[in-house]
């Protein structure tokens, strides 16, 4: 059987870096992120795949077999621009799948997008429901994924699949994510004795998962036999959370109690989806999710360990 030749985009992001730590083995591992990253296995380019050019020559160069593509924008915020979207998430996808078409041999594609394309909905939400997105970052993924199903169908030597990923969280996430934020609010007010934390809105819910687990998943899939050019799988832990119960958590991991006063500034309207992701559990019914508890307990300990 032929060596793959495995690609990993936004090597040097939060959910890549512990994708490159899953893939780690005897295949060659090639890597693309904005930031340098030296590591034994890997082979890594430092480049934007904005930059059309540079993205053709280093695909054209690395002739993958598999691609992981996690590169792009994944801060839901409405002070993000449609353009920067834009150019995160569908130009950079755009460019890979240009550079990819213009080689030999089979290639398959993972595209990590999100539930976001299915807008806020009611019922239970699966991979045939409606999409909707009603946000840019939402727009800019559902375009994306457009572009790989479009890949898809040119040749019989493509295969796509995108995930639509439920929130991810864990130690190390920069801020602009609502756990990571949370946690240095907390830690502001253990250590400077607050008396009141100021947050967005408590009332929407999400499906969290530990972005280790996620990288498990991904792997899974990806070395699953695919028979249809284009698949899509949600992927969701199966307990749903919300905002409220996530801050009231990390309080009792910090032991204390403050005053929390919720204000909305209209920054981000998703309220949360109902997905069981029975089409991923159906085909690896022993998978699992670690405890929210578990995860929270390390991002709290990360986040004390860094200095503010």
């Amino acid at each position: 059987m032929p060596t793959e030749r495995i690609l990993v985009t936004g090597a040097t992001g939060f959910l890549g870096r512990a994708l490159v730590e899953t893939l780690l083995g005897n295949q060659p591992l090639y890597t693309i992120g904005r930031s340098p990253l030296k590591k034994p296995g890997i082979i890594h380019a430092t480049l934007e795949l904005e930059n059309r050019s540079e993205t053709l020559a280093c695909i054209k160069e690395i002739k993958p077999t598999q691609v992981y593509h996690l590169s792009g924008l994944s801060k839901v915020s409405n002070s993000i621009s449609v353009p920067d979207y834009f150019a995160s998430n569908t130009l950079q996808t755009q460019n890979l799948v240009e550079g990819l078409s213009a080689t030999s041999g089979r290639v398959k594609v993972l595209l990590a997008s999100s539930v976001h394309v299915y807008g806020n909905q009611t019922g239970v939400i699966s991979e045939e429901s409606n999409i909707r997105p009603q946000s840019p970052y939402a727009f800019s993924k559902f375009l994306s994924e457009e572009c790989l199903k479009i890949f898809s169908r040119t040749s019989d030597r493509f295969k796509a699949v995108t995930v639509r990923l439920s929130t991810c969280f864990g130690p190390g996430q920069t801020s602009g994510f609502v756990a990571s934020d949370f946690a240095r609010k907390v830690k502001e007010a253990k250590l400077n004795n607050l008396k009141q934390i100021t947050t967005g809105p408590l009332s929407p819910y999400r499906q969290f998962m530990d972005f280790r687990d996620v990288a498990t998943a991904f792997k899974l899939i990806m070395e699953q036999k695919q028979s249809v050019p284009f698949e899509i799988y949600n992927l969701a832990s199966p307990k749903k959370t919300t905002i409220r119960n996530l801050l009231s958590e990390l309080l009792v991991l910090a032991n204390i109690h403050v005053a929390i006063e919720s204000k909305d500034a209209g920054d981000n309207s998703f309220q949360g989806l109902d997905i069981p992701a029975t089409k991923f559990h159906s085909q690896w019914p022993d998978f699992s999710f670690r405890p929210l508890r578990e995860t929270l307990s390390e991002i709290w300990e990360h986040t004390l360990k860094t200095p503010s």
